[in-house]
Order: C-alpha cells, then structure tokens, then sequence
C-alpha cells in the first residue's frame, strides 16, 4: 500500500453577532502517488444531507486502500444553511435574510472580467507558447488570486464589504480551484438519483452510470458545478479558436442523491462505490444499467392547479405515461352540501402531460394553487 498522508484545515468564514465564529472543515487524503486531485462537497444547501453519509463512506475506503492522486472531501460546507431550523425542519437552502439560493451566487471568468482583475485573452496571449499542463497550472494560480483578490482586497467590489454568501462561495471556489474533478452532492425535497451534465463532458460523466441525466449548457448560469467547468470551457474555447493545443480532462457535477432530511446508510454505501469506481480508485466499474438522459428544457414542473392537500400517486424515478394519474389534490371548498362529498368532487386529477419520469416531489401534502409540486423529465434518450 502506498504511503497516505490526511491533513484536517479549518476555514474561517463569517463571525455570528455574539462573536462566534462559523467555520468550514475540510479533511484532504493525499497519496504518494501521483494522480488527479479530486473535490467532493455536501450540504451547500442545509437540508441535503445524504452527501455528508457518502463523504464518511469514501473517506472509510481512502483510510483503507491504496489510490493515487489526492481527494479533498468537505461535508456540511455551508455551517449557516447548516444550523437555519423552523422547528424541525432545516430550512437551509436560501439565505435567510436575502432569499438567495446558495447555490446562484459564484464567480466565473466572466464576472471576473467585468470587475476588471483578470482578463483571459491576455493570460492566452501570455501563455499559449507553453505546454498543456503549465497553462492549466497558471490558470488555476491566476483564478485562485482573483478569487482571494475579492475577498481581501480594496482594489475589487468589497471595498463597501462582502455579503455573508458571497465570502462563503469565494472561499468554496478557492478550495476547489486546484482539482481536475468536481463533485457537489445535492438532494432534492423527495427525489431519486439523478446528474447534471455539461455538453462537452457528456461521454466522461458515463462512468457515472446515474438513470437520470439532465443535459445543461456549457456556460455559467450561478451555480458551483457550472462555475467550476465554466471556467474550463471558457479557456478551451479561445485556445481553440486560436489553434492551441489543450486536453479536456476537467471535469465538475452536481450529483443528486435522493431526498433531503434523511440519511440511509445502505444507499450511501452504494452511491459511494459508484463514486470510487468513476474515480477509478476501485478496480471494479460501475454495473452498466440503464440510464436516460435528456435536456435541461425538457425538465418540466407542475404547479398546483388548485390550493388543497396533495397525494403523490407516483414515486419519483418511476418512469410515467401520458394521461397517468401522478398526484390527486383534495380540496374542500366545492362541498356545499353532504351530497358533494364524492371524489368526483372533492378531489382534482393531476395528469401526466407527457411520458416521461417523475425525477421529484415536494414533501409537503399541503399546497397553494402555483406551488411546483412535480419535476418530470421528458424526450427521454437511452444515455
């Protein structure tokens, strides 16, 4: 077994108004090897919490086994999303002052442009007589200092301070940069297992073997996959235009893993080999099943026709004909008399529009007329 060295980093984010301070932790398993540095990260959104399960499951097989390369894993990498409860419930998925999406507010080649801290024409211009790996090593250098530029200096737009998640997301940014693979681990509110794909990564995200494939564009859009391989594709495409040499070999996901608020130890060990295997640390591969993709337009949600309390009659990945009965909302405001108590009445059918999969729910029964209610996904491939 090849020598493996485990270092522990705490990160300080924001400091609490009584003073205390939220942190980030972060555990890195670093081999003697040489290989790909790898980031995996859970909880950006706090509700989501199968992700950390996962991350202790492949930090169980690095303590273990020999694997080349270095792995950098950072459960619960959002402690304020984290630790935002109503009563039982963690209502972590926007910030609870500003309504924003943890996972809309990062900071690609774009955005860094327009603050005027780094210009990606000239750093080709600069770069493109050197091999492969020392333009990649640069690049990773120059956007790791515009990201911390924007953190500390007077010279950027926190001159008039930084926002609570605008620090958190420079500082995920800044301990992803370095990796060749990025994986976030997400849930949805009751879902199934499914994968968020760039264009130009869709043969290299095989491996994966997820059933469910979502297709996105290549460009950003706000959340921390798309930032991280945004951030590549951008480079790639001026380098090609300009006929320099380049290989592909970054790659950034969000992985969906079930339904949030609840942790399953037997799933998290499956999820976790299947993580290895792309990652190749495990000899064996991942059982070739069949998986589906489509693209991002062809994700649809239903919203509540009516307000009223609503059954899910179909459980998410169970794939769906057009005109089945997926969730039946009761409402009582048609009952006038004892003799319009009938289903007839009371209840309204929601119909699959198309045939499809059902990929979500929301966990609540209880809904306002435009609540989404279901995700479906349509114009199903064999992927």
């Amino acid at each position: 077994m090849n020598n493996i060295k485990f270092y522990k980093k705490v990160i300080n984010l924001n400091k609490c108004s009584n003073n205390d301070q939220l942190t980030i932790s972060t555990y890195t398993f670093e081999s003697d090897i040489a290989g790909p540095k790898i980031y995996i990260q859970s909880s950006l959104h706090g509700a989501e919490i199968q992700g950390n399960l996962v991350i202790f499951k492949i930090m169980e097989y690095l303590k273990n086994n020999s694997f080349s390369g270095s792995v950098t894993l950072v459960p619960q990498c959002n402690p304020l999303a984290a630790n935002t409860k109503s009563g039982t419930y963690t209502k972590g998925r926007f910030h609870p002052i500003t309504g924003e999406n943890y996972n809309r507010k990062f900071f690609n080649v774009k955005i860094l442009e327009d603050q005027r801290i780094f210009n990606l024409s000239e750093f080709v211009s600069q770069n493109k007589e050197k091999p492969w790996d020392e333009i990649k090593s640069n690049y990773k250098k120059e956007l790791k200092n515009c990201y911390r530029k924007l953190i500390d200096s007077d010279e950027s737009s926190s001159t008039y301070g930084l926002s609570e998640q605008a620090k958190l997301s420079l500082n995920l940014q800044i301990l992803s940069i370095d990796s060749d693979i990025v994986l976030d681990l997400h849930t949805a509110s009751v879902g199934t297992n499914h994968l968020y794909i760039a264009k130009f990564l869709l043969e290299k995200a095989k491996k994966l073997n997820f059933p469910f494939n979502i297709i996105i564009p290549n460009e950003f859009h706000g959340a921390f996959d798309e930032v991280n391989f945004s951030n590549w594709y951008s480079l790639y495409s001026i380098l090609e235009k300009e006929g320099i040499n380049y290989i592909n070999d970054f790659q950034a996901y969000t992985l969906e893993l079930g339904s949030e608020e609840e942790i399953l130890s037997e799933k998290a060990s499956i999820d976790a080999q299947k993580i290895l295997n792309f990652l190749n640390f495990k000899k064996s591969s991942n059982k070739n099943e069949k998986s589906y993709s489509c693209k991002l337009n062809d994700m649809k949600s239903y919203y509540a026709p009516i307000g009223g309390l609503v059954e899910y009659t179909v459980s998410p990945g169970a794939l769906i004909k057009q005109g089945e009965l997926i969730a039946r909302i009761l409402t009582f405001d048609t009952i006038e008399t004892k003799d319009d108590i009938m289903d007839n009445k009371c209840f309204f059918d929601v119909l699959a529009k198309q045939d499809g999969v059902l990929l979500t729910n929301i966990s609540s029964g209880n809904v306002s007329e435009g609540t989404e209610i279901i995700q479906v996904l349509e114009n199903l491939s064999i992927y």
